[in-house]
């Protein structure tokens, strides 16, 4: 029965978009944007500091991007290289799988705070991922595992470009 479900997973993930192009072909025109909105310290008493980070997902293609997520948890479907980045969980209460519809020309996105300690120089740069999860993949796998195991083997996942976590200091404002 594993394996049914390992040769599912394949057979899925050959297209992440509702598209007539396969995801390696979709990838190329899907980005991944990291946006540093800037660093925090809550308290004097707490070692810790806060990076608020946009994490905007563009589509550049011509079709819609499906994927499936949690309404709460979008996080779930984030990922970072390395994994030593420490994310802060978004609370609510219900956190139901939703299905995201990235129109072309659309941005899709997700603010991300990461909490780091002193020793945040440590790690030279970081990579943040966005993982792609196929609504027809909910068929076969239930959404914690199928999400798991994607993350896990690096498949249907758009990176950014590598950042410096030390060298942000971002804007809290906006102006449109």
């Amino acid at each position: 029965m594993r394996l049914v479900q390992i040769f599912t997973i394949i057979a899925f993930l050959t297209v992440a978009c509702k598209s007539t192009i396969g995801f390696n072909k979709i990838e190329q025109h899907l980005s991944l944007q990291v946006i540093n909105k800037g660093t925090y310290g809550v308290t004097q008493c707490d070692s810790a500091g806060y990076i608020l980070l946009d994490l905007r997902l563009i589509n550049k293609t011509d079709s819609v991007c499906e994927f499936i997520t949690k309404s709460c948890a979008t996080i779930g479907n984030i990922l970072t290289d390395p994994e030593q980045v420490e994310f802060c969980p978004i609370y609510c209460s219900s956190n139901s799988i939703i299905a995201i519809q990235i129109n072309p020309g659309q941005d899709f996105t997700v603010p991300v705070i990461l909490k780091f300690h002193v020793n945040i120089s440590d790690i030279d740069s970081v990579k943040f991922g966005i993982v792609l999860f196929p609504p027809e993949l909910l068929e076969h796998m239930d959404f914690n595992e199928g999400i798991s195991y994607l993350k896990k083997n690096r498949i249907n996942i758009i990176w950014s470009d590598p950042i410096k976590l030390y060298a942000l200091e971002g804007n809290p404002f906006e102006i449109r």
